[in-house]
């Protein structure tokens, strides 16, 4: 990020990260890196419980086996096998291919390596920083679990100049309610000037 930024000559930018962007940008900022302000979009500050996108991960894997050829029966599945809503079964299904056979598979190659992946424990450094100037602002679906009430406590000490939006959404916020999200981002930085 330091490079690209410094090879465009951009001194100052508010940045925006959702899932792991938002952990991209508080890695920055836990290791000095500046911003003029940042939106940051369903994430916490503690390590992931991984066991809902294993589980998505599974449900990918099960139709891959099961073969089957039409998108609406893909979708189904995927929520009989526990992806929450049709949003997030629609989002995962961006993913498909069509074989040459008739059947999907997901582009994800490599979803069993993927898996073990995310069994592992997720290692996140503590953030003992104070940004008391940088403005930045939390979105939170209200239907997601990646932000709960202590990382919303951790984020209140870090970033005192902290905004808070809750938007009837899943973890994609941004898919889920779009109009909201811009109105409230476009906000945000108007604001933050």
């Amino acid at each position: 990020i330091r490079d690209t930024l410094g090879g465009l000559s951009l001194d100052t930018v508010n940045v925006i990260g959702h899932s792991l962007g938002g952990r991209v940008i508080l890695d920055c900022l836990r290791n000095g890196f500046g911003f003029k302000s940042a939106c940051i979009v369903d994430i916490g500050l503690r390590p992931l419980n991984n066991t809902t996108v294993i589980k998505y991960i599974d449900a990918m894997a099960r139709v891959e086996r099961e073969q089957l050829t039409g998108r609406p029966e893909i979708e189904a599945r995927l929520m009989e096998l526990g992806v929450p809503d049709q949003a997030m079964a629609r989002f995962l299904m961006t993913n498909l291919v069509k074989e040459a056979d008739g059947h999907f598979t997901f582009k994800l190659l490599y979803l069993d390596a993927l898996r073990k992946q995310l069994l592992k424990p997720d290692k996140i450094e503590p953030f003992n920083r104070v940004l008391d100037s940088m403005p930045c602002l939390l979105v939170k679906g209200t239907r997601s679990e990646y932000v709960n009430a202590e990382d919303i406590q951790d984020y209140k000490r870090i970033f005192p100049k902290l905004e808070i939006c809750e938007l009837d959404a899943g973890h994609n916020v941004h898919a889920d309610q779009p109009d909201l999200f811009v109105e409230a981002y476009s906000q945000f930085v108007l604001s933050s000037v």
